[in-house]
C-alpha cells in the first residue's frame, strides 16, 4: 500500500488500526478511491469513524465508477446525504448504484454530458429522466386544441406537450409520475389528455383529463400536491364548459 497519496496522519491511522490484512486493504482502496474522487478529508474521516462505512466498502465498485465519471459534486453530495441520515442505507446505496449505471450509460453515450448541478434529489430525478429519454422515442403527441395555449384567470396558461420527451421533463421539475409512466403512449393512442399548466412562465399544476368526457382524472401541483382551491376552481369551470359543450 502506498501511503504517499492518503492525506493527513488520521486517515493512514483509520486505515492502520485494522489488524485483517484483507480488511486494512480493502480501507485503504476505499479511501484511495474517495481522496482521488475529491471528497474532502473531513469526510472520509467521518465515514470511517461511523457504521457506514462496511457499505463504502461493500458498494466500492460504485465509487470506482464515480472516480472513472469524475463525479466529484455527485460523490459528496452523496456522502453529505448519508452522514446526516444513516438509516435504511443499504437502500440509499442500491437505488445511488442505479442512478450512477444510469450516469454511466449517458456519458457512454455521450461523453460531453454534463452532469446536472442542485439538490441531490433533483441531481438524481434529472439522470434518471435523461436515462430514460436514451431509451424512449421521443415521438410527436396530438395536440387538443382547448388545451392548447389558454389564457384563463389568476395568470393561468394551459399548454400540451408537443413530443413525449416533454413528459419527462415535465416529470422531472414537477416531481410526478411523468418521469416513469409511458404516459406518451396513452396521449398517442387518445386514451388521456396531459395538460401543463402555466404562471408566468413556470410550471404549476399537471393536469390528465378522460378525452371522451373532458372529466378532469388528476390534477396535482408539485409532489402530487393539492392544487390552491382558487386556480382549481378556474381551471374546473373551463373543463366544464368544454364537457358542456359536448352535450
Amino acid at each position: 500500500m502506498d501511503f504517499k497519496k492518503i492525506p493527513g496522519k488520521k486517515l493512514k491511522k483509520l486505515i492502520l488500526s485494522v489488524a485483517d490484512p484483507v480488511e486494512k486493504e480493502n480501507r485503504f482502496d476505499v479511501v484511495k478511491i474517495l481522496v482521488d474522487i475529491g471528497v474532502p478529508v473531513d469526510y472520509i474521516q467521518q465515514i470511517f469513524q461511523s457504521r457506514v462505512v462496511k457499505y463504502f466498502q461493500k458498494y466500492k465498485d460504485v465509487l470506482e465508477k464515480l472516480l472513472m465519471l469524475k463525479a466529484k459534486d455527485l460523490a459528496v453530495k452523496f456522502i453529505r446525504r448519508i452522514l446526516k441520515n444513516d438509516i435504511l442505507i443499504v437502500d440509499e446505496f442500491l437505488e445511488f448504484k442505479v442512478i450512477v449505471d444510469y450516469l454511466a450509460e449517458i456519458v457512454q453515450k455521450n461523453p460531453k454530458y454534463k452532469i446536472p448541478s442542485g439538490k441531490f434529489q433533483d441531481v438524481c430525478r434529472k439522470i434518471e429522466a435523461d436515462y430514460r429519454k436514451l431509451h424512449v422515442e421521443n415521438y410527436d403527441l396530438p395536440i387538443d386544441k382547448n388545451f392548447d395555449n389558454i389564457k384563463l384567470e389568476n395568470g393561468l396558461v394551459l399548454e400540451v406537450p408537443r413530443r413525449n420527451h416533454e413528459l419527462i421533463d415535465m416529470g422531472v421539475l414537477m416531481r410526478n409520475c411523468l418521469v416513469y409512466t409511458e404516459f406518451g403512449r396513452r396521449i398517442w393512442k387518445e386514451k388521456s389528455i396531459i395538460v401543463f399548466v402555466y404562471r408566468n412562465g413556470n410550471p404549476v399544476y399537471v393536469l390528465e383529463i378522460d378525452p371522451d368526457f373532458y372529466e378532469i382524472v388528476q390534477f396535482y401541483g408539485p409532489c402530487n400536491s393539492k392544487p390552491d382551491k382558487d386556480d382549481e376552481k378556474i381551471v374546473r369551470r373551463y373543463v366544464r364548459i368544454l364537457r358542456i359543450g359536448l352535450e
